[in-house]
């Protein structure tokens, strides 16, 4: 016979009456749902979180209801509390252990949803619970690109701040589609006009060929260059006229202004001004927790006042000064780490609606002769000499060096790659033309900040910088999507890509 102590009776008691509370704490609960409206089931559970009744998702909880279940169509419960704006439903189940990037249908998490379908101030909410903009669904789209393609402005000013590496693909996107509306959001967040597609292409070539009027001039108030070129060497304007799109191909056509031609070299001794890109405006608000950005996180996403808002700061402008000579301040100790803390955030540039074709050698009717094209218009070619005036413009012709080239790549045919100096007449200041590269009015420069620092510069070619520990490094190269600098005792040379 068995003795049970008094002890070991306590406990079985205490269990039994556990187990009885326990489940009679389901039966009460799965009442309560029945007098709802609701049967214990995954369907029923997504129709609660779609109408954001938290009432009710706790008590499926309570039964023991995987949160994680999804309905026919692939969406769980973020994903239909998102889509409906209930941000009741979205906070309740992330609370409860619902992980915010759940993928749903083809990959889509509740952030490229929302994106999606332009409810910006979920989108906002979603990204303050930490979910991932940078992800992408199974088609390779990120939560911006769908906010582009569905061309709400809201939701792109949401997601920019957190995907600066996405910003120049969601302009080329924009382009192609047509999205004018969202254009000069992603160029004010830094998005570059001068990134290239496939082909060489600009962004104001790819909605010249797809005749996006409306992009082409938003495209062109953001200060996209008409006169660049692609790899056949041609404008947006002739590609516009080789699709077919006449009215796009007569605008980008017409002549320059009467500022525009002219040459203007920034002066290093005062800086330049700079237009800060709302994405640093922008993070350093998150950073801060600015009291607007709690305010709007806190509204309800039903509000509709909220909607098409912008929450963004206001464009700010900094004087920022050339590096030349300057000492930076950044924590890297070496070469390789400094580079790491180096970011190109702007590339900047002024173009003249030129190119130098070639040169041609001298004859016995005269010297050598530079043929340039004008980048606009009939795209009139005219052959000139030393001291000639380049018709229709006030830039006289100084030096004409002919230089040709043999490499592998155009397999052992001479490539010109020709300079040719041009004076302004009216102010004296002159520029180099190279062969096949569109003309500019100054030496193109480029923003550079280090990240430890915070702090900005204004690079060009040519100009040396030290840093706080006594290296020495060269900008020798600015390109509009690159910075080059080399390292004076090494000769290392390291390429910092433009939005790193």
């Amino acid at each position: 016979m068995k003795i049970f102590t008094c002890s070991a009776l306590l406990g079985l008691s205490l269990c039994t009456v556990f187990l009885h509370s326990c489940g009679g704490k389901k039966e009460k609960s799965a009442e309560e749902l029945e007098t709802s409206g609701y049967q214990v089931t995954p369907t029923d559970f997504l129709r609660a979180a779609e109408n954001g009744d938290v009432k009710a998702l706790r008590l499926f909880v309570e039964q023991e209801m995987d949160l994680s279940v999804k309905d026919a169509n692939g969406w769980s419960a973020l994903h239909l509390a998102a889509s409906a704006q209930k941000q009741e439903s979205m906070a309740f189940l992330l609370e409860s252990g619902l992980e915010v990037d759940i993928l749903g249908l083809n990959g889509v998490t509740p952030l490229m949803l929302a994106a999606r379908e332009g409810n910006s101030t979920v989108v906002r909410y979603l990204l303050k619970q930490g979910a991932k903009a940078e992800l992408r669904d199974n088609k390779k789209r990120s939560a911006l690109i769908l906010a582009v393609e569905g061309g709400d402005k809201s939701s792109v000013e949401e997601l920019a701040p957190y995907t600066r590496s996405q910003l120049d693909t969601a302009l080329l996107f924009a382009a192609l589609k047509g999205k004018h509306q969202v254009i000069n959001t992603l160029t004010s967040f830094g998005a570059s006009v001068y990134v290239r597609h496939d082909g060489d292409m600009t962004p104001l070539m790819l909605a010249a060929h797809h005749g996006h009027m409306d992009t082409v001039k938003a495209l062109l108030e953001s200060g996209a260059n008409q006169y660049a070129v692609n790899e056949q060497g041609l404008t947006a304007a002739q590609v516009a006229n080789a699709a077919e799109k006449g009215e796009i191909a007569t605008l980008l056509n017409q002549g320059p202004a009467s500022d525009t031609m002219v040459i203007t070299e920034l002066d290093e001794a005062q800086g330049v001004d700079w237009n800060i890109p709302e994405t640093n405006n922008r993070l350093s608000e998150l950073a801060a927790g600015n009291t607007a950005i709690t305010a709007v996180e806190k509204s309800s996403p039903d509000a509709s006042t909220t909607r098409g808002k912008s929450h963004i700061a206001a464009k700010s402008t900094q004087r920022l000064p050339f590096i030349t000579n300057l000492t930076i301040s950044s924590k890297g100790d070496v070469p390789a780490v400094l580079t790491q803390d180096i970011a190109m955030v702007d590339y900047k540039e002024k173009s003249l609606p030129l190119m130098l074709e070639k040169t041609i050698p001298a004859s016995s009717q005269g010297g050598s002769k530079a043929e340039v094209r004008m980048l606009f218009g009939a795209q009139q070619r005219v052959a000139v000499r030393e001291g000639d005036i380049i018709p229709n413009t006030r830039f006289k012709i100084v030096n004409i060096s002919r230089l040709l080239n043999h490499s592998k790549v155009t397999d052992g045919q001479p490539a010109d790659v020709s300079v040719v100096e041009i004076e302004d007449t009216l102010t004296g200041k002159r520029r180099t033309m190279t062969a096949n590269i569109p003309a500019t009015a100054s030496e193109p420069w480029a923003v550079m900040q280090t990240k430890s620092s915070g702090k900005y510069y204004a690079v060009r070619a040519g100009q040396s910088f030290s840093t706080a520990d006594g290296q020495r490094f060269t900008v020798t190269d600015v390109r509009p999507s690159q910075l080059v600098i080399s390292h004076h005792s090494s000769g290392e040379v390291y390429t910092i890509p433009l939005g790193r």
